[in-house]
């Protein structure tokens, strides 16, 4: 296992083992809700065998189990966080959790009926091996599920210009500001994501149809962009995004240069977007601009 790879596991897991139970159930919710919304097939789980690859917190691979799977398999980088969910989850007879990079799958190949990698492969060393891997581990015909990253939009460039602040302040220094402003643990988790993971992946759409044609992926389907009952769900959600971060910089305890430097940064994005929202332009042209693609999620057969 890469130095880079147990980084990113120890981060997710410190966040997600202090997830409660009504946290943990939003995000079951959440996915119902998006399954719905997009007009999600049931029968591609109901009575399949599910590979959760990169499973975090387990919401996948339960949510599977909960519409009918035969057998769930959540793989994920963290010995921790597998130890954890085997715990938390044993009562539910058809899943299990191991320990496993999505970089090397040890499943034979055309094993799994539906794989669903949510928000993990842009976080790794090799973007392309593991989506060979996911791939590979589908049956032919089977069905996989990816989100990653989107290019475009206000959100990434101000994350990638706070990273170096917020690394200089210090991750502890952080999350203390985050609790002093009442942050819920699931904002909390969001926003150490974006600015201490080790690796960021953005991919533009075009970039990820043409990859996936050329390793022969068919009915390729981006879901809904605007129904996401996230921050990317419309402006004003979008625009409370950069309003915690400002929070979440202000209330740092510490005097130190970047965090003043941090809040400017912010304040010149908020002052733009607001300025493109009282703009005389479409409503599609303000997204383009603001939001940008937004996550992909896609779902797609082998």
């Amino acid at each position: 296992m890469q130095q880079t790879e147990k980084e990113t596991g120890k981060l997710f897991h410190e966040l997600w083992k202090k997830f409660t139970n009504k946290i943990f159930n939003q995000s079951l919710e959440l996915i119902f809700n998006r399954y719905k919304v997009n007009k999600f097939d049931f029968k591609i789980i109901k009575n399949k065998d599910i590979l959760d690859a990169g499973c975090g917190s387990g919401r996948h691979t339960v949510a599977s189990a909960y519409l009918g799977a035969k057998k769930v398999v959540g793989i994920d980088i963290s010995k921790g966080q597998v130890k954890l969910n085997n715990k938390n989850f044993k009562h539910i007879k058809n899943i299990i959790f191991k320990q496993s990079s999505t970089d090397q799958i040890g499943y034979k190949s055309n094993h799994f009926d539906y794989v669903i990698s949510s928000g993990v492969i842009h976080h790794t060393k090799d973007f392309e091996k593991s989506l060979d891997e996911i791939i590979r581990v589908c049956k032919k015909n089977g069905k996989i599920f990816l989100l990653i990253y989107g290019a475009g939009g206000f959100r990434w460039p101000i994350i990638k210009a706070l990273r170096p602040m917020a690394k200089k302040i210090g991750i502890n220094e952080i999350k203390k500001s985050m609790k002093i402003s009442n942050f819920p643990l699931n904002n909390i988790k969001h926003f150490i994501d974006d600015l201490f993971v080790p690796i960021q992946k953005i991919t533009p759409k075009k970039e990820i149809i043409k990859m996936l044609r050329y390793k022969k992926i068919k009915n390729i389907q981006f879901w809904n962009t605007t129904k996401t009952f996230d921050h990317e769900a419309d402006f004003k959600s979008y625009l409370n995004e950069f309003k915690k971060l400002k929070t979440i910089f202000s209330n740092v305890k510490k005097n130190q240069p970047e965090k003043d430097i941090a809040i400017k940064i912010i304040n010149i994005y908020i002052q733009k977007i607001n300025s493109i929202l009282k703009q005389k332009i479409s409503i599609k042209k303000k997204r383009q601009v603001i939001i940008g693609e937004g996550n992909h999620r896609i779902l797609m057969t082998k």
